[in-house]
C-alpha cells in the first residue's frame, strides 16, 4: 500500500512538472528570435534609409609577402581591430556616407572584429598569390558563417581577398548582405594601391582607394544599372 502511494505521488509530481514546462516549440532556439522576412534588391543600395557597415572581413584573406612583411600571426590579430576601428575613428576620411550617398551609416564593426578573431592567420601568410578571386559561393559561405546578432536590414562589408606586398595592392569584394537572412544582395571586386607607413595605414590605404572608387565612379554606374 505504501509502495503504491509512493508511485502515485511520483507520477503526479512528474505530470505537474511537465505541465509547468513550455511546449517544445518554445524551447531550444528560443534565445535567438527569428528575424522577419525581408526582401531586398540591388536598388535598395541606392534607396535604403540606413546601411549598416559591418567592417572589414579577413576570413579568407591572403597576406602575400611572407613573414618578413607580416611579422607574425599575433601582429595580424592586433591589426584586425585596428583596421576595423580606423573606419570609425576616421570616418570623415574613409567617407562611406559620401561614397554611398547616405547620411545614415550605422557602424557595427565589432561584428567583423569578433568574427576575425577566429581566423588562423598563420595559415594565411604566403609568399605567392594564387591570383584566384573568391567565388560568389565562397563569399556567401562567409556571410552564412557570421552572427549578425539582432541587426536587420541592409548590411555592407569589405571582404578582403588579399593584401599583396608583391603588387603593393589590396583586393577585396565589396559585399552588400540582407541581415535578416544572410543572403548576398550584391558584390563587386575592387582594388587599390597600398601606401603609407606602418602596416595599419599602409594597407588601410587600399580600402580608402576602394571607397574613393565607389564615390567617384561605381555609385554612378549603379544608378544607371540597378
Amino acid at each position: 500500500m505504501v509502495a503504491m502511494l509512493v508511485v502515485l505521488t511520483y507520477t503526479a509530481t512528474m505530470a505537474q512538472s511537465s505541465a509547468d514546462k513550455p511546449p517544445p516549440s518554445s524551447r531550444g532556439g528560443a534565445t535567438t528570435s527569428s528575424k522577419p522576412e525581408l526582401k531586398l534588391t540591388k536598388r535598395d543600395i541606392l534607396n535604403s534609409s540606413k546601411i549598416t557597415f559591418l567592417g572589414i572581413d579577413l576570413t579568407e584573406t591572403l597576406f602575400v609577402g611572407g613573414y618578413e612583411e607580416w611579422k607574425s600571426e599575433d601582429e595580424l590579430k592586433r591589426l584586425n581591430p585596428q583596421w576595423n576601428q580606423l573606419m570609425v575613428s576616421e570616418a570623415d576620411k574613409y567617407n562611406l556616407r559620401r561614397a554611398l550617398r547616405n547620411n545614415n551609416i550605422d557602424y557595427q564593426v565589432g561584428i567583423c572584429i569578433d568574427h576575425n578573431d577566429n581566423v588562423n592567420f598563420k595559415e594565411k601568410i604566403t609568399f605567392t598569390d594564387p591570383g584566384k578571386p573568391l567565388t560568389s559561393e565562397q563569399i556567401q559561405n562567409i556571410m552564412s558563417s557570421y552572427d549578425f546578432k539582432d541587426l536587420t536590414g541592409l548590411g555592407m562589408m569589405f571582404v578582403i581577398e588579399s593584401f599583396n606586398k608583391n603588387k603593393a595592392e589590396g583586393t577585396m569584394a565589396l559585399t552588400f548582405v540582407n541581415l535578416n537572412n544572410k543572403e548576398i544582395i550584391y558584390e563587386e571586386r575592387l582594388s587599390g594601391p597600398s601606401a603609407g607607413f606602418g602596416l595599419r595605414n599602409h594597407w588601410a590605404r587600399s580600402i580608402l582607394e576602394a571607397i574613393i572608387q565607389i564615390d567617384k565612379k561605381r555609385y554612378k554606374t549603379w544608378e544607371k544599372t540597378f
